[in-house]
């Protein structure tokens, strides 16, 4: 779907790149690179101020909710669950970001689906809270899905899909293979949302992207103390650096698996031991 949003001539120059693309980088003034598994390709495309502007327009006018709420993140999410970031001019009003304008720069990080999380990780985390640990872009979302279309063969799932980047809908069907006991809360803050399914979905996972331990600390204890399991990522180079970055939530968890830049699952670290 991601594809749709460029121009004719850019669609068939990235027909031909070979292997899974991970994002295409637009800068202003310079030539499009497309990071692909087999390396970045540099296409015989100069992203000057029209084409930008142009591939912004088209984005926006198919996400008015993203317009209006997301934008100002500095980031939408499109239809296939792919993330598209944007630079440029910042506008502050009392201390807050409201708005970005004259767009330099947009990336879009394409949402891949792969079979990466095997049985010998899925029963490593069948039990007890689950930390993904890896740098951006290594691949932290992708084994949360599919670890998550897993454990729903025999315990019920459910997933608090904020940014609609983990099980994406469009026109009411999930993008991706949701799995067979999994159930998806999308749109919803992580803190509110875990605490609504506790109620409602009888989950034995709950499974959230990103965990911010300043505001979502409450939910993650609440979940722990009703006998749920959570499962969920955070942004680091290894458990040292995991460690001060989440310490008021880092003792809830038994399971570390670390992730390298090769998107690989480098270890598997028993927290509780």
């Amino acid at each position: 779907m991601y594809k749709s949003y460029f121009d004719e001539e850019t669609r068939k120059k990235l027909e031909n790149v070979k292997g899974v693309i991970f994002e295409i980088r637009i800068r202003l003034g310079r030539k499009i690179i497309v990071v692909s598994e087999d390396g970045d390709y540099y296409l015989d495309i100069m992203a000057d101020s029209l084409y930008i502007n142009n591939l912004f327009k088209r984005l926006m006018n198919n996400s008015v909710y993203a317009l209006k709420n997301e934008i100002k993140k500095g980031y939408i999410t499109i239809e296939d669950g792919s993330r598209v970031g944007f630079c440029g001019r910042c506008v502050v009003e009392n201390g807050k970001i409201i708005n970005i304008t004259d767009i330099n720069s947009i990336n879009f990080r394409i949402a891949n689906d792969f079979s990466v999380c095997d049985d010998k990780l899925a029963e490593n985390v069948a039990e007890g809270n689950t930390l993904i640990i890896g740098p951006p872009g290594c691949g932290k979302t992708t084994l949360l899905r599919d670890m998550a279309r897993k454990l729903s063969k025999d315990n019920n799932v459910t997933v608090i899909d904020e940014r609609g980047e983990i099980f994406p809908v469009y026109n009411q069907k999930s993008v991706f293979d949701i799995g067979g006991k999994c159930d998806c809360m999308t749109g919803c803050e992580k803190s509110r949302g875990v605490e609504l399914v506790i109620r409602t979905m009888n989950p034995k996972f709950v499974v959230f992207d990103e965990i911010q331990p300043e505001t979502e600390l409450a939910c993650v204890k609440n979940a722990v103390n009703s006998g749920v399991n959570i499962i969920t990522t955070v942004h680091g180079k290894g458990i040292e650096d995991v460690k001060e970055k989440i310490s008021n939530v880092y003792k809830l968890f038994d399971t570390a698996v670390i992730m390298n830049e090769e998107k690989e699952v480098k270890e598997i670290l028993c927290l509780s031991c």
